[in-house]
């Protein structure tokens, strides 16, 4: 019986080990997310930034030639899952 216990805790400790390991990965990947993240949105900040600047150059330029710019609308986010739905004619009535 003593040696079904031995047995039963080396088992159990193995799979403690296992399950610290597992978890310790997890912990690893939330933090690489994180980081991840982080640096896009970063780069979406300075990627707007960029945008605004250009917008400015643009019209300075416009201003010195004369013209009007014309700049593109943004888009419009729109949620994900959702469909647009298309508006069908009315029936023709003969």
């Amino acid at each position: 019986m003593l040696g079904q216990i031995g047995a039963a805790s080396a088992e159990q400790s193995a799979g403690i080990a296992h399950l610290s390991e597992s978890v310790n990965r997890l912990d690893d990947a939330n933090r690489e997310v994180v980081d991840n993240s982080s640096d896009a949105a970063q780069s979406a900040g300075e990627l707007s930034e960029q945008s605004h600047q250009l917008e400015k150059v643009i019209g300075g330029l416009s201003d010195i030639i004369g013209a009007k710019p014309e700049m593109p609308k943004r888009p419009r986010r729109r949620l994900l899952g959702r469909k647009k739905r298309l508006a069908l004619p009315a029936p023709v009535e003969e």
